[in-house]
């Protein structure tokens, strides 16, 4: 579905109407238009905010680890790797596994593959004052803000870590 939305014409800076296009999944609205406009614009800005471009920095790369124990999986994490930062979208390990290291084996092998793709800094969204952030508390992660009422109205904060090369 395509909406558009026509902005409204007292907009001092506007010479013309502006039209808003939603890209979505069956969206009319070219994708490559769409990306040439994000490359060529982010590019100036890069240079401004980081004083170079590096084509692809901003691509987002997606991975997935799975845990075996007889051929059965038993833990997972989920991440992605972007602009020098992984981020863990997912970690969770099968009930009767946990306490037996699969995710710490799962978290190192995260961080591990984010270093070898040259992130600096590897960041999480866990649950405030519950058993996972004293999980990654244990493991070098430091709290860099609460997000009160988050996730289905639930605290949640955001944990990084900075990594070593």
């Amino acid at each position: 579905m395509v909406r558009i939305v026509e902005a409204s014409k007292d907009v001092a800076s506007a010479r013309s109407p502006i039209t808003i296009a939603c890209v979505g999944f069956e969206s009319a609205v070219s994708a490559c238009e769409v990306r040439d406009f994000l490359d060529r614009e982010w590019a100036t800005e890069d240079v401004l905010r980081f004083g170079r471009y590096e084509p692809g920095m901003w691509e987002e790369r997606h991975g997935t680890l799975a845990a075996y124990q007889d051929d059965e999986v038993v833990g997972v994490a989920v991440f992605t790797i972007q602009a020098g930062v992984g981020k863990l979208n997912q970690l969770i390990v099968a009930a009767d596994h946990r306490g037996k290291g699969v995710g710490s084996a799962l978290l190192a092998e995260f961080e591990r593959i984010c270093r070898e793709a040259g992130c600096h800094k590897v960041t999480l969204k866990t649950f405030w004052r519950m058993d996972p952030l004293h999980f990654y508390q244990r493991r070098g992660y430091v709290v860099e803000g609460v997000l009160r009422r988050d996730l289905r109205g639930v605290d949640m904060c955001q944990v990084a870590k900075f990594l070593t090369t």
